[in-house]
């Protein structure tokens, strides 16, 4: 049976966990396909969490723009249109992509309106998720409460 034609469900996906090298390369283009693969990619068998990791931290350096993360959001509806993903949700921590020049509220509404765009252009069912860290203080994760 070719799983790949069947309609699926994607309940635990993370966005900034999703790159394709693609998206990658448009900005960081001198990446080769090796380094995205070590660098982006966790191995079958990580060390542990913190191994698994060390992979999001770079997705998260290229999520700090709005430009970025609209590309970033695209690009995962992309490759769940290619997957024959009807329905996702999709979450992610508003506050790790206020490293540079956005607030929280900015990412939020960026992240939204992608999605919502990407939603009507592909016809995927997709909700959003709004997560908060363990490492995160109360007042942090509390902010992430009130953007959901």
């Amino acid at each position: 049976m070719n799983f790949l034609n069947l309609p699926k469900i994607e309940l635990h996906l993370h966005l900034d966990c999703s790159m394709s090298y693609d998206v990658v390369k448009r900005f960081r283009p001198e990446i080769t396909s090796h380094e995205y693969q070590n660098e982006f990619i966790a191995p079958k068998k990580c060390h542990d969490l913190a191994d698994y990791l060390t992979r999001s931290e770079k997705e998260i350096e290229l999520m700090q723009t709005e430009e970025q993360l609209r590309a970033v959001t695209f690009d995962l509806f992309e490759q769940l249109q290619k997957d024959n993903i009807i329905y996702s949700e999709i979450r992610y921590a508003p506050l790790q992509h206020t490293l540079v020049d956005l607030s929280s509220d900015d990412v939020v509404q960026i992240v939204n309106n992608a999605a919502g765009e990407a939603i009507r252009l592909t016809g995927i069912t997709a909700g959003i998720i709004l997560c908060t860290l363990r490492h995160y203080t109360e007042l942090q994760s509390m902010e992430t409460v009130k953007l959901a």
